[in-house]
């Protein structure tokens, strides 16, 4: 089947599509199979949904090494997944580094010894904890250098390796952006309610204080205490204007912090210098506030946006996260059915900290597990 991820139109019956990126991010292959049923579901979607009215979502893929050679062979391995290598790129960590200053070794081993994970953070070198500090440079680095090539999309999507999922993707994906996610969905369409229009979802979205334990891997002086929010990164959705602010920011290497902390908090600055700027008195301030006027970036997630009756990040297994998020840490041994992964026909659910089985590979429909994926 053709799984290209370029919409044949841009607009559906009559109306113009807001345009949607989702881009799964790797550091492995071994995903490679949850990477294709993403493809092939959102291209089944939005050709033949009958519910697909105004939204034309496409899909990514972005690998992230440390050396040529891994590029290489492991794009190979996840093209052959897909069937192509359209919409599949790699990035490399010395190229993060020379390109976004904030992000460089230098910048990041600022925060040695500042919370856990950083005693051994190399002002020269790429270090293990540079990229765990980093989570979200790969991203980061796709937005800021590739979207000069690709559609002007005005929402990303991202999701992490081991974030999977049953049901339908994109039905869940485009329910938070006004399309109805079922017949009897209660959603009216994209002008009911603000969760069309937050320019921020995540899970956890809080402040950066008290226990959280990476609170000061960041520079005050850019990010005040006030304005420090976090949120884990396993499914997020981010706006266009607010990935700019946050590229921008990048520039300076003095603007370093934790993967978590980066664009919640400047997404919170914004809204608040933008409040501030509207009761100043100073019309050329607020005329400059008005450029990116974000909303939600202080209290919405996915877990209170998501519509009416969903359970997507509905909590009923014998693990759950603080965020919703139906957990697949190893407590004992957890599966989940290959039928039923990325299956449109079962519940929709988003699964986190899924771990791919690695005795017999990603998948191995030949074993005695008969194709159970097994979580650890």
């Amino acid at each position: 089947m053709d799984v290209s991820p370029t919409p044949a139109a841009a607009k559906r019956d009559g109306a113009v599509a807001m345009r949607i990126a989702v881009l799964q991010h790797t550091h492995t292959a071994k995903p490679a199979y949850i990477f294709r049923r993403a493809r092939e579901q959102i291209v089944q979607w939005r050709a033949g949904h009958p519910l697909v009215k105004s939204i034309a979502m496409d899909h990514h893929v972005s690998l992230w090494a440390d050396l040529a050679e891994q590029c290489q062979s492991t794009l190979k391995a996840i093209a052959d997944e897909l069937g192509s290598y359209e919409n599949l790129t790699c990035i490399k960590s010395d190229t993060i580094s020379a390109t976004l200053p904030a992000l460089s070794y230098a910048s990041v081993a600022r925060m040695r010894r500042a919370g856990p994970h950083t005693r051994y953070l190399s002002a020269t070198n790429k270090s293990f904890q540079w990229s765990w500090n980093s989570g979200d440079a790969a991203v980061l680095f796709w937005f800021s250098h590739r979207t000069a090539t690709l559609p002007r999309y005005e929402f990303y999507w991202t999701m992490e390796w081991d974030t999977v999922w049953t049901g339908s993707l994109p039905r869940m994906l485009a329910a938070f952006h006004g399309e109805p996610f079922s017949a009897n969905s209660t959603i009216a369409g994209r002008a009911q309610g603000l969760r069309v229009t937050y320019d921020l979802l995540g899970h956890e979205l809080e402040g950066a204080h008290a226990n959280y334990p990476h609170k000061n891997k960041v520079n005050h002086s850019f990010i005040m205490y006030k304005d420090a929010m976090y949120s884990s990164t396993q499914l997020m959705r981010y706006s266009r204007r607010l990935l700019r602010r946050v590229v921008e920011d990048l520039e300076d290497e003095n603007n370093f912090a934790y993967c978590e902390m980066r664009v919640p908090s400047t997404c919170a600055r914004m809204e608040r210098e933008r409040r501030e700027a509207q009761n100043a008195s100073n019309t050329t301030v607020f005329e400059h506030a008005q450029i990116l006027e974000l909303s939600g970036c202080t209290w919405s997630s996915l877990q209170n946006a998501q519509p009416p009756g969903a359970q997507f990040f509905g909590a009923r297994g014998r693990r759950v996260n603080m965020d919703g998020f139906s957990s697949v840490v190893a407590i004992g041994f957890e599966t989940v059915p290959h039928h039923a992964l990325a299956n449109d026909s079962h519940p929709s659910r988003f699964y986190h900290r899924f771990k791919w089985d690695y005795h017999h590979g990603y998948l191995n429909t030949n074993s005695t597990t008969r194709g159970e994926l097994h979580v650890r």
